[in-house]
């Protein structure tokens, strides 16, 4: 069986991260601007979108509008934005310690690998979802990992829990000498580029672009719209991650908001569901401060996250009508649970920092983290409150 996951921004805040869009323009306000367009382009800048999607269609929206209204100006604002983007992402990659907490990783990878098809399902969905892959079960099970983020936060999780041998075994009826055994594939494809390689970021096809006179430029359409920037840079990249979804059995988009700007990919899904009616699709989507005391808001999400899916990939009602009993949505649990890893690698950062300069009492306090990590094993709550509160590792 292949299982992939289209992995989105909520697996670093996840992890501890201020990647929001909203803590980035807070950096990229105070950074000094080279020249008089950039600086405009920096005060036109809303502070008030929650997703980086929003960002992205904003801008293809504004290139009506002074100073993104030509194509060096766009171009010159874009590539300010890029640079200091990246060299924001690199500053927040470093604040995990991955050595420090390296096992925990491991054990975060493995437990949510091993159970991503019950975490947050419902039960009838959980038994849907093991009926339809019944065959499959009864074979290895491999992981692919498509990646929309920048950083490698994920390329190092992935690492460190295959440094650790197979992720599990299962037996096998018909051969109990050989057991099934699942593994992760060989590398992450990064869509959008990396903090190293360069970043891509744009809008998904010309219908997204407000200002039609630009569209007359080759160079603006080489730095404004996703796929041609892939196809041009020559990396095959979208082709090898089209063929990694066509070949998967259930795949998983986690912590992505689904936003139109990406439509390749969710439109892509969607023609790999219509090829089989056994094909899953499981959306663990990124919910922040979601109430979940009544059914009906669970009930109300879910319906919406599914609408947002088929919206983004441009789903006519005949295919929604096709596919739409091959989705299931988890709001309910986090997939990658990095609490206890966001405790100790905060403690023990302490730790290193402060030692010289702590009295005996401070350090015992410090060093007793295996209680705190007891705590936010048994209450997820009290977890945010003690990172909160954890000692700053700057």
């Amino acid at each position: 069986m292949r299982v992939t996951f289209l992995i989105g921004n909520g697996f670093d805040i996840n992890a501890g991260l201020d990647t929001r869009y909203e803590d980035f323009i807070k950096y990229y306000h105070a950074q000094p601007s080279e020249n008089n367009i950039i600086d405009i382009f920096k005060n036109n800048l809303k502070t008030d979108l929650n997703k980086w999607s929003d960002f992205e269609t904003t801008l293809g929206k504004e290139t009506i509008n002074p100073p993104i209204d030509t194509v060096d100006a766009y171009n010159t604002c874009v590539e300010d934005f890029e640079i200091n983007l990246a060299a924001y992402l690199k500053l927040q990659e470093s604040r995990i310690n991955f050595e420090i907490v390296g096992d925990e990783i491991a054990e975060c990878m493995r437990a949510a690998l091993n159970n991503f098809y019950v975490r947050g399902i419902s039960k009838k969905d959980q038994q849907t979802l093991k009926n339809n892959h019944a065959s499959h079960w009864l074979s290895d099970c491999i992981f692919e990992f498509i990646s929309f983020n920048y950083t490698n936060v994920l390329d190092r999780c992935i690492a460190i829990a295959k440094s650790k041998g197979p992720l599990n075994s299962r037996g096998n009826v018909n051969n109990p000498t050989h057991p099934f055994t699942d593994s992760i594939g060989d590398e992450v494809l990064h869509i959008h580029g990396t903090t190293d390689e360069g970043l891509i970021l744009g809008v998904n096809d010309e219908s997204q672009i407000s200002n039609t006179k630009l569209l007359e430029s080759t160079k603006f359409k080489h730095s404004a719209i996703k796929p041609i920037i892939n196809s041009n840079f020559g990396s095959l990249i979208d082709e090898q991650a089209i063929q990694v979804i066509n070949n998967s059995n259930v795949i998983c988009v986690y912590g992505t908001s689904l936003g139109i700007t990406d439509r390749l990919w969710w439109n892509s899904i969607l023609i790999w569901l219509k090829s089989n009616a056994h094909n899953s699709l499981i959306i663990f989507p990124f919910v922040e401060n979601l109430r979940l005391v009544l059914p009906g808001n669970v009930i109300n999400k879910i319906a919406d996250i599914k609408d947002q899916f088929f919206n983004s990939a441009d789903a006519t009602e005949e295919e929604i009508q096709q596919t739409k009993d091959q989705i299931f949505v988890s709001i309910k649990q986090v997939l990658f649970d990095f609490d206890t890893i966001k405790v100790k690698s905060s403690y023990m950062s302490a730790l290193i920092k402060y030692s010289q300069e702590m009295s005996n009492d401070e350090l015992y306090a410090v060093y007793n983290y295996n209680q705190q990590i007891s705590d936010v094993q048994e209450n997820n709550e009290h977890s945010r409150e003690l990172v909160r509160l954890s000692i700053p590792m700057n």
